[in-house]
């Protein structure tokens, strides 16, 4: 398996990977995978954001699907978006917000078009 770091610099072969971990900082916690050196995969805020994605890239790794795929580090962003969704207080405001972050995160263009709100019953 090829795993893609945070940033998007450095491809690494799982193959060579001889464990995954943590390292907590005062900022939060690194990502790191050890070979010949460590190699920092990526940065965050939580330490459970951390596990989370370590947690996803040993699902990746004994998945079969997986196997010949590259497998990207989640950023920081993908995390709290994350935390947003299963927080259940997003309203429509924030519902469209997260729409927008994540169109535009991936190269596109958001345009959201309100065609009718509706104030009273349609019938």
């Amino acid at each position: 398996m090829q795993i893609l770091s945070q940033n998007g610099r450095r491809l690494i072969n799982g193959d060579y990977v001889s464990q995954f971990f943590i390292e907590e900082t005062e900022n939060g916690a690194k990502l790191m995978a050890a070979a010949d050196v460590d190699i920092f995969l990526g940065a965050y805020d939580k330490v459970d954001h951390a596990e989370m994605a370590l947690k996803f890239i040993g699902v990746c790794m004994v998945d079969e699907d997986a196997q010949n795929k590259i497998t990207r580090v989640p950023t920081r962003e993908d995390m709290e978006m994350g935390d947003k969704l299963s927080s259940g207080d997003l309203n429509p405001a924030g519902l469209r917000k997260l729409f927008e972050h994540a169109v535009s995160s991936r190269g596109g263009q958001p345009k959201i078009l309100t065609i009718r709100d509706m104030t009273s019953s349609p019938c």
